[in-house]
């Protein structure tokens, strides 16, 4: 069966990434432990790389960034840290390199500074009270809609089935890069689909948040809905709905989007 996948996140990245992070900062109280990052200007964004200024404990630093596509599952983003001296330049501070796996289910980043290189594993996802969601499982568990009732609008299709689940991803310590490629994946492992480029305008908000506010991990919320082909268990499209939280109480949403983050996937 042929697939024709449509992304249809609700904002350009590139105008919504360049709001400034007091902004953000005032939208929502919700603070990490670690030192929040002000004035992200997001220079450039595009499938190669990306690069940006910010400004932490009074200290201007500009972020360099490539893009490397290994599989359809690996992604790995490096990026090169450089600070700002007291003669305006801007001098090497670091290296990190963010390597994301949706079938390992695994984010390593390793940084190098001053000669040491750290190294931290984390799980990509971690389920709270449910499990990935995976195409052809929803199929399964959903092959009595085809019996149900009759979309009014769209005759030939049933109405939407749902299913909801509930996950996290670490992004503590990544950068831009890092944290659009790590919550992208994780989003296209929690629902069993592939989340374009993983370059949504709700995405570069969600790592702009994520900076401002120092936030250890995203909490995320998705809803799974298929519609079928009535009187067959053949799938007509997929929708999906997400919403990202500043903390497991899932009671305040990361500011600056429009949530849900809604992505479409066709099938004929």
């Amino acid at each position: 069966m042929k697939k024709k996948i449509v992304a249809a996140f609700l904002c350009l990245v590139m105008v919504f990434s360049l709001i400034p992070s007091s902004v953000l900062a005032n939208d929502n109280p919700t603070q990490g432990e670690g030192n929040s990052k002000k004035n992200i200007n997001i220079n450039y964004l595009n499938e190669e790389g990306t690069e940006y200024t910010y400004e932490e404990n009074g200290v201007s630093y500009k972020v360099i960034e490539t893009f490397e596509q290994v599989n359809d599952s690996k992604t790995v983003v490096k990026s090169e840290i450089l600070e700002k001296d007291e003669s305006g330049k801007f001098i090497k501070n670091s290296d990190k390199v963010t390597t994301v796996d949706k079938n390992s289910n695994s984010l390593v980043l390793e940084t190098k500074k001053n000669g040491k290189t750290t190294i931290e594993n984390e799980k990509l996802n971690q389920y709270n009270d449910s499990k990935p969601i995976v195409s052809e499982n929803l199929l399964k568990e959903n092959q009595l809609s085809a019996s149900g009732p009759i979309n009014p609008g769209e005759p030939d299709l049933t109405a939407y089935r749902h299913r909801t689940t509930k996950y996290s991803t670490s992004v503590a310590n990544l950068t831009y890069g890092g944290i659009i490629t790590a919550i992208s994946s994780s989003i296209g492992a929690a629902v069993g689909g592939y989340v374009g480029a993983g370059f949504g305008g709700g995405l570069g908000f969600i790592a702009t948040g994520v900076l401002d506010m120092a936030l250890p991990k995203v909490y995320f919320t998705s809803r799974i809905s298929l519609k079928y082909h009535h009187g067959t268990i053949i799938p007509a499209m997929k929708r999906t709905q997400t919403w990202a939280y500043t903390s497991s109480w899932r009671t305040t949403i990361i500011p600056g989007g429009s949530y849900p983050l809604v992505e479409y996937e066709y099938y004929y």
